[in-house]
Parts: structure tokens; sequence; C-alpha cells
């Protein structure tokens, strides 16, 4: 009998399958789907784009992978900040970052742990824009 996978392992083998066309470091194009890395950090949108004001799906997936598991967010952690961000519902919404990042220090506390995590990962993965 195999020992299955622990946490930690499973965490690093977790993918990202992209449904669109991905264009490689190098300028090719890769068909879908894709499968990119929810472990590995990359800040996509930094190193490949020339506009400052958007984050890549590939950003935002390792931003919320991070938060999941590396700081404890729940699924109900996530919610609460978009709903508290939206004042109720983001249907046709567009939500920005110091909105999210407004509702996240008024939800968990401006000091506490959540909401530094929240602001410091938004900083590190380059979602914050």
């Amino acid at each position: 009998m195999s020992a299955s996978p622990d946490r930690c392992e499973l965490a690093r083998t977790a993918t990202l399958t992209y449904y669109k066309e991905f264009r490689n470091d190098n300028g090719t194009i890769t068909a879908p789907p894709v499968a990119k890395s929810c472990f590995d950090q990359v800040r996509w949108t930094k190193n490949h784009c020339s506009y400052g004001n958007r984050g890549s799906e590939w950003d935002w997936m390792n931003f919320y992978w991070r938060l999941d598991n590396k700081d404890s967010y729940t699924f109900l952690d996530f919610t609460n900040v978009y709903q508290t961000a939206c004042a109720g519902s983001c249907t046709g919404v567009d939500v920005r970052w110091s909105a999210l990042q407004a509702a996240a220090a008024a939800k968990f506390g401006a000091g506490s742990s959540k909401a530094a995590a929240w602001l410091n990962q938004g900083q590190n993965f380059r979602v914050n824009l």
C-alpha cells in the first residue's frame, strides 16, 4: 500500500489549466489547454506586460492560492472580502484593489494577520494595481 501525498506535496503540484492560447517567454504560442503552476510565484504582469494597471489570471491565481494554502483563508473569507468591497453584491461591479484592501482591513481588523496577508501577498503577486 503506497502512502498518499501530504497537503504540501499536493499544493506544490497544483495547476491552473488555461483555456486559451498561452504566450511563452520565448514568444512561441502554446495551444490550450495549458497547465501552469499554482505554487510558483510568477508575477506575469510585472515581467511581461507594458501596462501597469492590470493583473493577469495567473498572478491572481497565485495570490488566491497563497492566501488559501499559507495564510489560512477560507472560501468564506474570500466571499466576505468581496461582498464587503462591493457593498453586498459584486454583480456588474468593477472591483478595484483599493476597495478589496479596505474590505480586508474592515472585515478582519486593520492590524490582523489576515488583513496584513491580503496586503502583503497582493504586493508580492502584483495584483495590487
